[in-house]
């Protein structure tokens, strides 16, 4: 009797706890937005703190926009207009519904690893400064949490229906998400290879699908080009390695396109500190810094291993993300959860993702009657 008291003691904290939280959250996003946050957003101030929100609300508040517009290559509004259409515009019910997805999201990933919600809620709010900035505008990297959460959700509790879920999401915030959840699913269905093999072959076929669509994504890559020559206080790097992609060399420059996109902003202390635009400088700075920090303590730990499952699914990631000719590091916002989740899930729980895969060759085991 004793014993299942204490049970049910453990679960009811581990939902209200997020509860209790996410009520901090609120208050003192709600601080945040009534004497900084709403001018920043409606360009009565400098402090930019989000990447698109002013846009989003915007287009909201003037209908500026057609269905064409909604979703495509260049452009996906639907995430963003949706969370706006329900909330009507008002920023706090924003930042309500951004905490609500938050603590849904934690919630899915701490049932599958049962792990404490409270504890990891707070340590991916500390490792990962782009998660605190997008609960307090409209965005899409708290609906990519979402997806990615719903994800490992559903591998975890091998449920299909919640995958299904997870890629429908997925087109609310880019196009890549759900070629990444169509890549991850053919990952997880394939049986009997190996991750290196299925890696490179994935990198293969990007670099010939890229290749051979340059003509239909011409309207990024104009703009890319033209945004390439205004800007001249880069390194050129991330532009010489799109180049190489452009001539079918994908499968070589992506393992250095995701580094520049994860690690290069946080080597940049001056624009930390003194940032021209806090969003791009600050923010996605801190976390450029805190995926070297991750990566390190993942590297010491010995837990940089395709055969983890945590790191397979970014493997995935990046590689889908990374094809974008845009220079977005916020993009593989995603990649920072995976990681930390990797750095605090024990390796004995970290690999039930893939149903029957082998954490040691990465060769789907098969069942004991049949060895």
């Amino acid at each position: 009797m004793g014993q299942k008291f204490i049970q049910r003691d453990l679960k009811t904290n581990q939902f209200i706890m997020p509860i209790v939280l996410g009520a901090i959250l609120f208050f003192m996003g709600s601080i945040f937005l009534k004497t900084v946050g709403y001018d920043a957003i409606f360009n009565n101030s400098f402090f930019q703190f989000f990447a698109d929100s002013n846009t989003y609300h915007e287009l909201y508040e003037t209908k500026s926009y057609d269905v064409a517009s909604l979703i495509g290559v260049q452009n996906n509004l639907v995430g963003p207009l949706l969370i706006l259409s329900i909330a009507q515009g008002n920023l706090y019910a924003v930042l309500f519904q951004n905490i609500i997805i938050f603590i849904a999201s934690i919630i899915l990933i701490c049932k599958s690893y049962s792990i404490n919600t409270s504890k990891t809620a707070i340590l991916i709010l500390l490792l990962s400064p782009m998660m605190v900035s997008s609960l307090l505008s409209v965005n899409k990297e708290i609906i990519s949490f979402l997806v990615i959460s719903i994800i490992i959700y559903s591998l975890r509790f091998q449920k299909v229906q919640y995958f299904a879920i997870a890629l429908i999401i997925s087109l609310m915030v880019r196009w890549q998400m759900s070629a990444f959840c169509i890549l991850l699913a053919i990952a997880v269905l394939l049986k009997n290879y190996r991750r290196v093999y299925f890696t490179l072959l994935m990198l293969i076929l990007l670099s010939l699908i890229f290749y051979y669509s340059q003509s239909f994504l011409s309207p990024v890559l104009d703009r890319v080009d033209f945004y390439n020559l205004q800007y001249t206080d880069g390194s050129g790097v991330f532009e010489a390695l799109g180049e190489l992609q452009k001539n079918g060399f994908y499968f070589i420059v992506s393992a250095l396109k995701a580094a520049h996109l994860l690690f290069s902003m946080g080597t940049k202390l001056s624009q930390i500190i003194n940032p021209y635009n806090f969003y791009n400088d600050t923010i996605q700075g801190l976390h450029s810094l805190s995926n070297i920090f991750l990566f390190f303590l993942l590297l010491v730990r010995r837990k940089i291993d395709i055969n983890n499952d945590l790191i397979f699914i970014s493997i995935i990631y990046c590689a889908v993300f990374c094809l974008t000719p845009v220079y977005a590091p916020r993009y593989l916002f995603p990649v920072t959860i995976l990681w930390i989740l990797a750095l605090i899930v024990d390796k004995s729980k970290a690999d039930i993702l893939f149903n029957g895969q082998s954490v040691v060759t990465g060769r789907c085991r098969l069942p004991a009657s049949a060895q």
